[in-house]
């Protein structure tokens, strides 16, 4: 990674102590169908955690992605230099507000057509282990689309609210 992310260790200490980053899987379906949707055959979960959304997507469909996340071993490096479609679940929210546009950078060196992006919108349940909130942009929709938009100026982007506390983006770029 090109960038220094704050809370980096922090969430690597929480990865060891107790079950966490294991939510991608509610995603399957609907990653499955924007999958379809694009005709993506090279994918990668940003920020994989435990890898359940790749174990289902197996299982399930027996579609195989690529997995990255810095905070679990074995999974620290980005395997391929590009991706046609990048994932991320229930990350960007962990980011500070500053470093979102440095995430947002170092997906597009991976040169991607599409992102799917399920973003939750509200305060986490799990804190970190000093003691702060695991999500640290809790923004609403608007907000998060709008930072979107001016990140990527992308050709079309989807948006579904779910449970009035996630919502999930599908772009083209």
């Amino acid at each position: 990674m090109k960038y220094e992310y704050k809370d980096l260790e922090l969430y690597k200490q929480l990865h060891q102590q107790r079950s966490y980053g294991d939510t991608g899987s509610v995603y399957t379906d609907d990653v499955r169908s924007f999958i379809d949707e694009t005709g993506s055959v090279s994918v990668l979960d940003f920020g994989a955690g435990r890898g359940s959304l790749k174990s289902s997507l197996h299982n399930k469909y027996s579609i195989d992605i690529d997995e990255f996340d810095p905070c679990i071993p074995d999974k620290e490096i980005i395997p391929k230099e590009e991706y046609e479609l990048v994932i991320t679940t229930d990350l960007l929210e962990h980011l500070f507000e500053e470093e979102i546009d440095n995430l947002f950078e170092e997906i597009l060196a991976l040169k991607p057509k599409f992102m799917y992006h399920a973003i939750s919108t509200r305060t986490a349940t799990i804190l970190l282990p000093d003691g702060s909130n695991c999500h640290k942009t809790v923004k609403n929709t608007e907000w998060w689309s709008n930072r979107i938009k001016s990140l990527l100026n992308p050709k079309s982007i989807e948006q579904k609210e779910i449970n009035d506390d996630c919502v999930i983006f599908k772009i083209k770029i």
